[in-house]
């Protein structure tokens, strides 16, 4: 059987919610568990109400701070940043950094040589260690 808080079981379907709120009021309605409920005389109370209108208020209030709210940047905040960039970029040459680049240009030769002397020499040791733990494993066999 249903219970009555569904309302018709054989509803279409359409989204719409049928509650039988009798339920909730009139004590004379259901048996048993269905219709015993411990908050029944407290949900309409005053003091309820009145705290849900207090919730709703502040809600709206921060919802009116956050309209308010602008991300245009002071005048102060501007001068501060003007301030802080002349000091960070007071002492640079475009000189200076074409003469790092160069330097960096010029030194691509030290990693090409390690690289011509590492590889080979990674896999000599790689054959050597190979032969010498194959020789162990087929001595302790």
């Amino acid at each position: 059987m249903a219970s009555p808080a569904l309302g018709d079981p054989h509803d279409s379907g359409d989204g719409s919610l049928n509650l039988n709120a009798d339920i909730l009021v009139d004590e004379s309605v259901g048996t048993g568990a269905v219709g015993d409920f411990a908050v029944r005389g407290r949900l309409f109370s005053p003091e309820l109400s009145a705290r849900a209108d207090e919730q709703r208020e502040a809600s709206a209030e921060r919802l009116d701070v956050a309209g308010t709210l602008t991300f245009e940047p002071s005048a102060s905040e501007t001068e501060a940043y003007a301030a802080v960039r002349a000091g960070l970029f007071g002492g640079y040459s475009s000189e200076v950094h074409s003469q790092a680049v160069e330097a960096r240009e010029e030194s691509a030769i030290l990693p090409t040589l390690a690289l011509v002397i590492g590889v080979p020499l990674v896999i000599l040791v790689g054959v050597f260690l190979g032969r010498f733990w194959a020789r162990r494993r087929r001595a302790s066999h």
